[in-house]
Protein backbone atom coordinates (compact mmCIF):
# COMPACT_ATOMS: atom_id res chain seq x y z
CA UNK A 1 0.00 0.00 0.00
CA UNK A 2 1.29 3.49 -1.12
CA UNK A 3 1.09 7.08 -0.24
CA UNK A 4 -0.75 8.76 -3.38
CA UNK A 5 -2.85 11.90 -4.95
CA UNK A 6 -5.69 10.29 -3.22
CA UNK A 7 -5.01 9.08 0.56
CA UNK A 8 -6.92 6.07 1.76
CA UNK A 9 -9.30 6.53 4.25
CA UNK A 10 -9.13 4.29 7.46
CA UNK A 11 -12.13 2.54 6.06
CA UNK A 12 -10.36 1.59 3.03
CA UNK A 13 -7.27 0.57 4.63
CA UNK A 14 -9.10 -1.40 7.24
CA UNK A 15 -10.87 -3.18 4.31
CA UNK A 16 -7.46 -4.22 2.98
CA UNK A 17 -5.91 -5.47 6.28
CA UNK A 18 -8.93 -7.33 6.52
CA UNK A 19 -8.45 -8.91 2.96
CA UNK A 20 -4.84 -9.39 3.52
CA UNK A 21 -5.26 -11.50 6.26
CA UNK A 22 -8.34 -13.73 4.99
CA UNK A 23 -5.50 -14.70 2.78
CA UNK A 24 -2.78 -14.71 5.47
CA UNK A 25 -0.92 -11.78 4.19
CA UNK A 26 0.08 -8.71 6.65
CA UNK A 27 -0.26 -5.01 4.64
CA UNK A 28 2.75 -3.11 4.92
CA UNK A 29 1.95 0.72 4.36
CA UNK A 30 4.54 3.31 2.23
CA UNK A 31 3.74 6.14 3.89
CA UNK A 32 5.28 9.77 2.96
CA UNK A 33 3.02 11.77 4.28
CA UNK A 34 1.44 12.86 8.13
CA UNK A 35 -2.11 11.74 7.02
CA UNK A 36 -1.24 8.50 5.07
CA UNK A 37 0.96 7.39 8.11
CA UNK A 38 -2.04 8.54 10.53
CA UNK A 39 -5.23 6.75 8.66
CA UNK A 40 -2.64 3.51 7.90
CA UNK A 41 -2.08 3.15 12.23
CA UNK A 42 -5.28 3.93 12.84
CA UNK A 43 -6.28 0.84 10.04
CA UNK A 44 -4.44 -1.55 11.88
CA UNK A 45 -1.60 -2.32 9.15
CA UNK A 46 1.74 -4.64 10.57
CA UNK A 47 3.74 -2.08 9.32
CA UNK A 48 4.68 1.41 8.15
CA UNK A 49 7.32 2.31 5.84
CA UNK A 50 9.63 5.51 5.89
CA UNK A 51 6.57 7.27 8.06
CA UNK A 52 9.33 10.19 8.48
CA UNK A 53 6.44 12.50 8.91
CA UNK A 54 4.30 11.13 11.76
CA UNK A 55 3.17 13.29 14.38
CA UNK A 56 3.53 12.19 17.82
CA UNK A 57 -0.16 11.70 17.87
CA UNK A 58 0.45 8.98 14.79
CA UNK A 59 3.31 7.55 17.11
CA UNK A 60 1.19 6.96 19.47
CA UNK A 61 -1.77 5.61 17.60
CA UNK A 62 1.14 3.28 16.02
CA UNK A 63 2.06 2.60 19.60
CA UNK A 64 -1.30 1.79 20.29
CA UNK A 65 -1.96 -0.47 17.31
CA UNK A 66 0.81 -2.57 17.92
CA UNK A 67 2.13 -1.12 14.19
CA UNK A 68 6.07 -1.41 13.63
CA UNK A 69 7.68 1.41 12.29
CA UNK A 70 10.36 0.39 9.52
CA UNK A 71 11.78 3.91 9.49
CA UNK A 72 14.63 3.51 6.94
CA UNK A 73 16.35 6.56 8.64
CA UNK A 74 19.22 7.99 6.48
CA UNK A 75 22.12 9.26 7.20
CA UNK A 76 23.10 12.49 5.75
CA UNK A 77 26.09 11.03 3.58
CA UNK A 78 23.35 8.38 1.98
CA UNK A 79 21.26 10.75 1.71
CA UNK A 80 24.18 12.08 -0.43
CA UNK A 81 24.50 9.20 -2.31
CA UNK A 82 21.07 9.68 -3.00
CA UNK A 83 21.70 12.53 -5.59
CA UNK A 84 20.30 15.04 -2.77
CA UNK A 85 22.13 18.68 -2.45
CA UNK A 86 24.29 19.15 0.74
CA UNK A 87 21.79 21.60 2.79
CA UNK A 88 18.61 19.25 1.13
CA UNK A 89 20.74 15.93 2.71
CA UNK A 90 21.36 17.47 5.87
CA UNK A 91 17.32 18.77 6.53
CA UNK A 92 16.14 15.30 5.31
CA UNK A 93 18.60 13.18 7.71
CA UNK A 94 17.56 15.58 10.47
CA UNK A 95 13.75 14.78 9.80
CA UNK A 96 14.64 11.51 10.11
CA UNK A 97 16.32 11.59 13.42
CA UNK A 98 13.91 14.22 14.90
CA UNK A 99 10.99 11.13 14.08
CA UNK A 100 13.67 8.52 15.41
CA UNK A 101 13.76 10.12 18.74
CA UNK A 102 10.31 10.40 19.03
CA UNK A 103 9.58 7.16 18.02
CA UNK A 104 11.84 5.49 21.00
CA UNK A 105 10.66 8.04 23.31
CA UNK A 106 7.19 6.92 22.95
CA UNK A 107 7.67 3.15 22.57
CA UNK A 108 6.97 2.62 19.11
CA UNK A 109 7.89 -1.09 18.26
CA UNK A 110 10.51 -0.76 15.47
CA UNK A 111 12.68 -2.52 13.00
CA UNK A 112 15.37 -2.08 11.00
CA UNK A 113 15.47 -0.93 7.37
CA UNK A 114 17.20 0.82 4.89
CA UNK A 115 15.99 1.33 1.42
CA UNK A 116 19.12 0.93 -0.14
CA UNK A 117 17.88 0.83 -3.62
CA UNK A 118 20.57 3.03 -4.99
CA UNK A 119 24.77 2.74 -5.67
CA UNK A 120 27.71 4.84 -4.39
CA UNK A 121 31.14 4.09 -4.80
CA UNK A 122 33.40 2.41 -3.22
CA UNK A 123 30.53 0.57 -1.31
CA UNK A 124 27.92 -2.32 -1.45
CA UNK A 125 24.47 -2.86 -0.53
CA UNK A 126 25.93 -4.84 2.50
CA UNK A 127 28.24 -1.74 4.58
CA UNK A 128 25.73 1.03 2.82
CA UNK A 129 22.58 -0.41 4.88
CA UNK A 130 24.65 -1.19 8.22
CA UNK A 131 25.83 2.58 7.81
CA UNK A 132 22.35 3.57 9.10
CA UNK A 133 23.31 2.13 12.61
CA UNK A 134 25.03 5.60 12.69
CA UNK A 135 21.63 7.31 12.02
CA UNK A 136 20.53 5.47 15.77
CA UNK A 137 23.59 6.17 17.68
CA UNK A 138 23.20 9.81 16.73
CA UNK A 139 19.64 9.34 18.21
CA UNK A 140 20.92 7.99 21.33
CA UNK A 141 18.86 4.96 20.96
CA UNK A 142 20.76 2.43 22.98
CA UNK A 143 22.88 -0.70 21.57
CA UNK A 144 20.51 -3.47 22.79
CA UNK A 145 17.53 -1.44 21.71
CA UNK A 146 19.43 -1.18 18.36
CA UNK A 147 20.01 -5.04 18.41
CA UNK A 148 16.48 -5.77 19.15
CA UNK A 149 15.21 -3.66 15.92
CA UNK A 150 17.88 -5.54 13.99
CA UNK A 151 17.16 -8.53 14.86
CA UNK A 152 13.62 -10.33 17.01
CA UNK A 153 11.49 -7.15 16.05
CA UNK A 154 12.40 -7.93 12.36
CA UNK A 155 11.60 -11.52 12.52
CA UNK A 156 8.64 -10.91 14.32
CA UNK A 157 6.84 -8.69 11.57
CA UNK A 158 8.29 -11.06 9.16
CA UNK A 159 6.29 -13.96 10.88
CA UNK A 160 9.67 -15.95 10.86
CA UNK A 161 10.62 -15.49 14.71
CA UNK A 162 9.61 -19.04 15.07
CA UNK A 163 12.34 -19.95 12.88
CA UNK A 164 14.98 -17.12 13.02
CA UNK A 165 15.51 -13.78 14.27
CA UNK A 166 17.51 -15.12 17.78
CA UNK A 167 20.21 -17.45 18.90
CA UNK A 168 17.87 -19.81 19.91
CA UNK A 169 17.82 -23.60 20.80
CA UNK A 170 15.56 -24.98 17.12
CA UNK A 171 15.89 -21.90 15.67
CA UNK A 172 17.99 -21.50 11.97
CA UNK A 173 21.76 -21.09 12.80
CA UNK A 174 21.81 -17.49 11.47
CA UNK A 175 25.15 -16.54 13.94
CA UNK A 176 27.49 -13.38 12.96
CA UNK A 177 30.74 -12.71 14.90
CA UNK A 178 32.42 -9.27 15.26
CA UNK A 179 35.47 -7.76 17.10
CA UNK A 180 33.87 -6.85 19.74
CA UNK A 181 30.32 -6.79 21.71
CA UNK A 182 28.06 -4.76 19.99
CA UNK A 183 26.11 -4.23 23.44
CA UNK A 184 29.30 -2.33 23.89
CA UNK A 185 30.17 -0.38 20.41
CA UNK A 186 27.42 -1.02 17.66
CA UNK A 187 30.01 0.21 15.69
CA UNK A 188 31.13 -3.19 15.76
CA UNK A 189 28.49 -4.75 13.21
CA UNK A 190 30.55 -2.62 10.57
CA UNK A 191 33.36 -6.00 10.90
CA UNK A 192 31.91 -8.68 10.72
CA UNK A 193 34.11 -11.37 10.58
CA UNK A 194 32.08 -15.04 11.13
CA UNK A 195 29.12 -15.36 9.42
CA UNK A 196 26.84 -18.66 9.56
CA UNK A 197 23.59 -18.69 7.88
CA UNK A 198 21.46 -21.97 8.61
CA UNK A 199 24.48 -23.95 10.32
CA UNK A 200 26.46 -23.00 6.98
CA UNK A 201 29.41 -20.85 7.52
CA UNK A 202 29.83 -18.54 4.40
CA UNK A 203 32.41 -16.03 6.14
CA UNK A 204 35.04 -17.43 8.58
CA UNK A 205 38.26 -15.06 8.62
Amino acid sequence: MDDQQYIYSVDDIKFIVAEAASAGLKVAAHCMTENGAHNAAAGGVASIEHGFRMSDETLQLARQNNVVLVGTDFTEQAALYLGLPPPVAKSFHEVFIDRLKRAFKIGVTMAYGTDVFFAAEGETRGTLAVSFIDSFVEAGIPAKDSLRIMTTNAARLLGVDKQRGAIKVGLAADIIATPENPLDNIQTLKQVSFVMKNGKVFKKQ
